[in-house]
This record gives structure tokens, C-alpha cells and sequence, in this order.
């Protein structure tokens, strides 16, 4: 087989609003994109790199445009793609597109000299086959798997190139210092869908930042227009959207039979980028409180139902880039469906958790303050609930507490949907009243005694009705400063080796924090805390204070 062109063959999966179903090429997706409803690629860990890619062509194509978020409203407004820049841009980049191209193949390393696996590497973290790893790939599901792939594969150890000098037997660790997984693997990434992928496509691929600023520029290249990785670049930051949608995360170079189909896959790292190196480029995520970095995907944030992570949405200083940008495009009562997904991976370096959940509601929703705080108190509502069952049911383990975190909060699903999609003006009421009579219930079920804690709960669903919190301004208060109150004096403390210069942080905690975010994001905070403080050399490398 010569090669596989992705902008003429038919390898992209998608539902049309008549009802049908098509296999299309990226030229006739994009061209019919106001009459498509949505892809379907095998699940949102295939849809949204899927959309990243598609986003970077979107950019490119118009970077040419003196306005682009006016280029953008009209284009939502026509409910329509502009194609003739999109088609000059694909001619222009035809080459670069092609799946088997002998010199640039698509998304891959030419030449690429790591042993060759099984083309089943590609899938091992993939639910679309389910348990089934197929010996070959059609040149479509290759696409598909591998566009996911540079999105979502693991960290761990990876075969090393043959000249690679830091390779050890063979084998390459984890880049020091640096996040192992790809890019969307590393935070909990949300995104919105519209009523047509034109719209789809136009509201999660923000022309303008927060304060209005262009998200690319003449320096910012996605994969196919940037240079081969001939090595592993470590560390960096990226220059801009269509760096950051297209991040070629590993070196991969697939091998194919001579019908196209995809037998072997040889990978490892490529360009692995830290945290604060995405600076506010990254659309998809949310923030931290400060506003600084994306937030990582924790255990507590998954089993939820979508509503339930709004108000970490609209907490802190900087709120998704897509989700704030569709508000501006849209109008108010125009249906919005928020996608909310996040990915674990456990020490073996495999996925181990992947969860996804979805919720519709006016697009007014993404961005209203009224939204936050009736989320905000239905969150902290539950929790009073769990703890005041956990008081009366003293048999339960902290596992039971969790599952019942979830099990309430998909009780009061359907209510809090609909009071989002129709707010009323005591909206917090309805969820009280309901949270109340579960706790009678409970008490019921549990009979003692003591009436305490009954009274708490229910005086601490009063005072919610009553708290709000100031979603604008709150910020991470800086630990060092937690410190000081408690009458000890933070002390500097540097980290030395891990083939990174050395670097003084102002406390320990500080230190911890730079590991959770580049490091060791599922080591515990008390087990870093004592290998920092104590100035050990364990997790790579060796703490000191600084003469």
C-alpha cells in the first residue's frame, strides 16, 4: 500500500442529524460539519483528541484573519465552517497528512530505531476493542488509536532509542522531574459539544484568550508543521494552542503490511512538557485556585455526576478556556452539553480509572455565578449528609463514606439538572428539603439516642442557605504562610539531581508540591514530606539546605 492520506480517505467515524451514520475523510467532515451531529469514534477518550486535532487545523487555517473572535461568532452564526481557507490549508499540508508517508509519516517519527512491538501497544489503555487486541489495524482504526494515543498513554518505563545515552538495558525511565503521561492523562479535562460539530468545533478552540489576547501565533506550529523529533526533548513550554492541541507527546512509528493494515508499533517519549510549561494555552482543564496550573485528576473528583465539579469550574481566578468562550458565542438558553472526564494511572504506570460524564444545560449555565453557588452548597450539603450517617452508622469504614458520596449525589441528580436547566429562587431549598428527609430516613434506619447530631445537620443546611462564598477572588493560600502561623519559621530547602539544575524552594511543603505536580502525583503528601524534610535521596533525588 503506497499510503493512507487522512484528508481523502475515509477513516472518521460520525452521526449525522438525519440519523445516519458515515465513515468520511477530514476534508468532507469539516466541509459537512453543520450537518454532522457528533463523532463517533468508540468514547469521549477518542472524541476529544479527536477535537484538539481538528481545533488545530481551525487555527491555522485562519491565522490569517486581522479578528478572529469575529472570525469565529460569524462562522457560529452561519452554523457553518469557513472552507476556503481550511481547503487551502489542507492543500497546502496534503503531504504531511499522509498515515504511511515513507518521510514525514503523520504524527510519527521517521526512522525511529526502538524495538518493535505488537501493534496491540497502541490499545492496551483503549476500551474500543474492549479485551480483544487484534493482531493488525485497519488504516482507519490506526488513526483513530493513535491520535488517542499521543493524548492519553502512560508514563513508565519505554523501550529507548538505539543511540539514546540515558537508556539503561535498554529501557527508558520516566523523564525526571517531568509528568509522565500524555497530555490529556495529566488534569481533569473538561470540554462542551453544541448541536452541530461546526459549532462543536468553533466553541472548544478559543481564537482569544482570557483578556482577549490571539491564543496562537506565528510561532506556533502543531506536529505536522514542526520538525522530526530526532530526540527526546525534556521539559519546555509550548508556543501556543495549536502546539498544545497537537503536543507530540511520544515518538512513535507504526509498521504496516502491504494492504495498510498496521501490524508493529514502535514508541517512546517525545516532547513531555511540565505543567506550568502549558501556561493558560491549554483550553480543556480545569485550574487549580490560583490559576496557575491545570488541576490533576484525584479520586475524590471522579464517580460524580458532570454538575457536581461546577463549582470548581467557576472557583479561583481562571476558569476554562473553552467553556468561557462557548458562553460568548452562544446564546443564553442555548443548549450546552459540559463533558467532565479524568483519567487515573497507578503505579505500574497503566490507566487504572478512566471516568466520563456528560450534562446539558443553557449555556448561561457555564458561566453563571448562581450555577457555582447552588452546586457549591448541594456539594457541601452532601457531605453533611455523609458525615452525619457516618456518625450514626459508626460501622462504616471510610470506602462506605465514598460510595456514599456517590450513590447521593446520583439521588439528587435529576434535581439538580433540572433546577440548573430551570433555576427557581430557592433552588437550594428543593435539595435541602430532599437531603433532610434522607436523613430522617437514615435516622429510622439507625435509631439512637443522642438527637446531636441530627440537630447539626440539619442547622448546617440552614447555614448553607445562607453562606456565599466569593467564587472571584479566592485563592490557594500559600502553605509556607500556614507555617509561619503556627510559630515555626519555613525553611529553604534544594533539590539537587534527577538531571535537572538544582533548585531552591522556600519550605518543604513547597518542595512537595513541585513533586505532586512533576513527579510523583500519586505519592502520598506525608511520605514526600519526610523523604524532603528529612533529606533523603528517595523519589530521584537528593534535598539539602542551601548554605
Amino acid at each position: 500500500m503506497s499510503g493512507f492520506n487522512l484528508v481523502d480517505r475515509k477513516w472518521i467515524p460520525v452521526s449525522y442529524t438525519d440519523g445516519t451514520s458515515r465513515t468520511v475523510s477530514l476534508r468532507n467532515m469539516l466541509h459537512d460539519a453543520d450537518q454532522i451531529w457528533s463523532l463517533s469514534v468508540g468514547g469521549p477518550d477518542h472524541e476529544l483528541p479527536l477535537l484538539r486535532l481538528f481545533g488545530a487545523i481551525l487555527l491555522r487555517s485562519h491565522a490569517g484573519c486581522d479578528d478572529p473572535a469575529d472570525c469565529w461568532k460569524r462562522q457560529w452564526a452561519d452554523n457553518r465552517l469557513d472552507m476556503e481557507p481550511i481547503d487551502a490549508y489542507l492543500d497546502h499540508w496534503h503531504d504531511r497528512f499522509d498515515l504511511y508517508d515513507p518521510i514525514r509519516p503523520f504524527m510519527q517519527t521517521p526512522g525511529l530505531q526502538v524495538a518493535m512491538r505488537p501493534i496491540a501497544g497502541l490499545l492496551l489503555q483503549s476500551e474500543q476493542f474492549g479485551r480483544r487486541f487484534p493482531e493488525h489495524l485497519s488504516p482507519a482504526d490506526t488513526a483513530v488509536e493513535l491520535i488517542r494515543f499521543q493524548s492519553f498513554d502512560s508514563g513508565g518505563i519505554k523501550p529507548a532509542a538505539l543511540h539514546d545515552q540515558r537508556a539503561n538495558g535498554g529501557k527508558l525511565m520516566p523523564p525526571a522531574g517531568l509528568m509522565g503521561p500524555a497530555t490529556i492523562g495529566r488534569f481533569m479535562a473538561v470540554w462542551p459539544t453544541c448541536r452541530s460539530l461546526a459549532r462543536t468545533l468553533l466553541a472548544c478552540t478559543p481564537p482569544v484568550d482570557q483578556n482577549g489576547n490571539p491564543t496562537t501565533n506565528d510561532h506556533d506550529l502543531p506536529a505536522w508543521e514542526r520538525g522530526i523529533l530526532s530526540e527526546e526533548e525534556l521539559g519546555g513550554t509550548v508556543d501556543g494552542m495549536a502546539d498544545e492541541l497537537t503536543l507530540q507527546t511520544r515518538r512513535i512509528l507504526i509498521d504496516h503490511d502491504e494492504e495498510g493494515n498496521a501490524t508493529g508499533l514502535a514508541g517512546t517519549y517525545g516532547r513531555v512538557v511540565t505543567r506550568d510549561g502549558l501556561n493558560c494555552m491549554e483550553p480543556h482543564c480545569m485550574w487549580d485556585k490560583a490559576g496557575q496550573y491545570p488541576a490533576a485528576t484525584m479520586t475524590t473528583q471522579l464517580g460524580k455526576p458532570a454538575w457536581w465539579n461546577l463549582s470548581n469550574i467557576h472557583y479561583g481566578k481562571r476558569k476554562p478556556l473553552a467553556l468561557k468562550w462557548t458562553a460568548n458565542l452562544a446564546d443564553a438558553s442555548e443548549p450546552v452539553t459540559l463533558h467532565c472526564m479524568g483519567s487515573l494511572y497507578d503505579q505500574g504506570a497503566k490507566q487504572s480509572q478512566l471516568d466520563h460524564r456528560s450534562i446539558t444545560v443553557p449555556a448561561i449555565t457555564l458561566t453563571s455565578a448562581n450555577t457555582a453557588l447552588l452546586v457549591w452548597r448541594t456539594r457541601m450539603a452532601v457531605q453533611a449528609y455523609v458525615r452525619y450517617a457516618s456518625v450514626i452508622a459508626v460501622h462504616w469504614t471510610l470506602t462506605d463514606s465514598e460510595r456514599l458520596t456517590e450513590t447521593t449525589a446520583a439521588d439528587l441528580d435529576r434535581f439538580v439538572t433540572r433546577l440548573l436547566r430551570a433555576p427557581e429562587d430557592d433552588s437550594f431549598d428543593t435539595i435541602a428539603r430532599l437531603l433532610k428527609q434522607m436523613g430522617n430516613d437514615l435516622r429510622e434506619r439507625y435509631p439512637m439516642s443522642n438527637p446531636v447530631p441530627q440537630f447539626k445537620f440539619n442547622a448546617t443546611l440552614v447555614d448553607l442557605a445562607k453562606a456565599t462564598p466569593d467564587f472571584q477572588n479566592e485563592t490557594e493560600k500559600p502553605r509556607e504562610a500556614a507555617a509561619r502561623k503556627r510559630g515555626r519559621a519555613a525553611r529553604p530547602i534544594t533539590r539537587h539531581g534527577g538531571m535537572l539544575p538544582d533548585e531552591t524552594f522556600k519550605s518543604a511543603r513547597q518542595a512537595v508540591d513541585w513533586l505532586h505536580e512533576h513527579g510523583k502525583p500519586t505519592a502520598s503528601t506525608t511520605n514526600l514530606y519526610i523523604a524532603v524534610s528529612r533529606k533523603t535521596t528517595a523519589y530521584g533525588y537528593q534535598w539539602s539546605n542551601p548554605e
